[in-house]
């Protein structure tokens, strides 16, 4: 019998316990065991509520349009911590979030949800491109890049997105016709109602890259960080948003 979603999270609050339970007895084994299970559980548990949320969705006119509105799934993650206290790490179950994996959400809709199922394909494609176009910017030749580049789907590699993109003109471009293919509004003229800006192009560049894990490295976009990012750029564009900028705050 399917379990609800109460059932679910009161194993990870179970098993989180048990966890807890295991680091007191300094067993390796037993440790790991009951790491796994938390692992485990709380996997079950999100996956239930992704379900649920997703048939919600579904059951709605523009299901796409919906899910980007919503841009997140309410979840629960575990953190394993040393008490303040005693010192000995302690694992808590918290509320957390997830931005929608519009990917998911299209292979598990029983029917259509976007207007060209190619934008994942495209969406790699740009990540390929915005990578040789952030290593370039880093003083580096593309050659290495070209030939070892490995595709999640190989049909990626023939999406015609254009050249690399040496301009915001250029990335706008290539952007545009992404979100065409995942959500398409006509403005009466044949164009699409979500039109991105060059503050869009931006918010991928500045949040797409990461520190490497060698020094004066960069981690280059994959195609799920992409996928990520376009998301929020739609959910923008949809809800008329802004981006904000996060930084330290002077204590007065």
């Amino acid at each position: 019998m399917t379990k609800t979603l109460l059932e679910l999270k009161a194993d990870v609050e179970t098993a989180v316990t048990e966890a807890n339970k295991a680091i007191l007895t300094d067993s390796f084994k037993a440790i790991g065991g009951a790491k796994k299970t938390v692992n485990d559980v709380l996997g079950l548990y999100n996956a239930a509520v992704q379900e649920e949320e997703f048939s919600r969705l579904y059951a709605t006119e523009d299901p796409m349009l919906e899910a980007i509105k919503k841009l997140e799934l309410p979840t629960l993650s575990v953190g394993f911590k040393p008490d303040k206290d005693t010192g000995i790490e302690q694992g808590s179950v918290r509320d957390s979030s997830s931005i929608i994996n519009l990917i998911s959400f299209e292979d598990n809709s029983e029917v259509p949800v976007v207007p060209n199922g190619q934008w994942r394909y495209m969406t790699e494609k740009f990540a390929y491109l915005m990578t040789l176009r952030a290593n370039a910017d880093i003083g580096n030749n593309n050659v290495d890049v070209k030939s070892k580049w490995k595709y999640i789907d190989t049909k990626s590699r023939d999406v015609d997105l254009g050249a690399t993109p040496t301009s915001t003109t250029q990335m706008t471009i290539q952007l545009q016709k992404i979100v065409d293919a995942i959500l398409f509004m006509d403005n009466g003229k044949g164009e699409n109602e979500y039109k991105v800006l060059k503050k869009d192009v931006q918010y991928i560049l500045y949040t797409m890259c990461g520190r490497g894990k060698k020094p004066l490295s960069v981690s280059m976009p994959k195609r799920d960080t992409m996928v990520v990012l376009i998301t929020q750029v739609l959910h923008r564009l949809v809800m008329g948003l802004s981006y904000t900028a996060e930084y330290d705050i002077a204590k007065k």
